[in-house]
């Protein structure tokens, strides 16, 4: 049986996605730790970069990695139902969430990932950074 070896290179972590937190933008570079990143190769000629999943409005996905590519590297316009890194900006402060993406008579929307939650629309303080293409979980032993 022939086997195929896929190898798999390291990501920076860039962020910790927290609804409702907001920080400074200088204190929002993490710290030095990588995660392996996606082996899918459809994605080798594109950079990608994670973000540590923080908060009780992630549930079971709190302290996992997203792992994302830049949105429109890969996107020419927003497209649903894409899970996306999504940044809004206040003045010197951002925050940084997962959203997913809803289209509705033409208006772009972002949809929490809870769905007790009302989705919102984008306006010009917000960014679709990136693209989630997978999750690390990290196994604690």
């Amino acid at each position: 049986m022939l086997q195929r070896t896929i190898s798999v290179s390291t990501i920076p972590v860039r962020v910790v996605i927290a609804d409702g937190v907001w920080r400074e933008r200088e204190s929002l570079v993490f710290d030095k730790t990588q995660v392996p990143g996606s082996p899918d190769p459809r994605l080798t000629h594109f950079e990608q970069y994670a973000c540590r999943i923080d908060g009780p409005e992630y549930g079971s996905l709190t302290g996992q990695y997203a792992v994302c590519i830049n949105y429109f590297d890969l996107r020419s316009a927003p497209t649903e139902p894409d899970t996306v890194h999504v940044v809004r900006s206040r003045g010197d402060l951002q925050e940084h969430s997962i959203r997913c993406l809803e289209v509705r008579s033409g208006q772009v929307l972002l949809a929490p990932l809870e769905y007790d939650r009302p989705s919102i629309p984008i306006d010009a303080d917000t960014e679709i950074r990136g693209l989630v293409v997978g999750i690390f979980r990290p196994i604690r032993y």
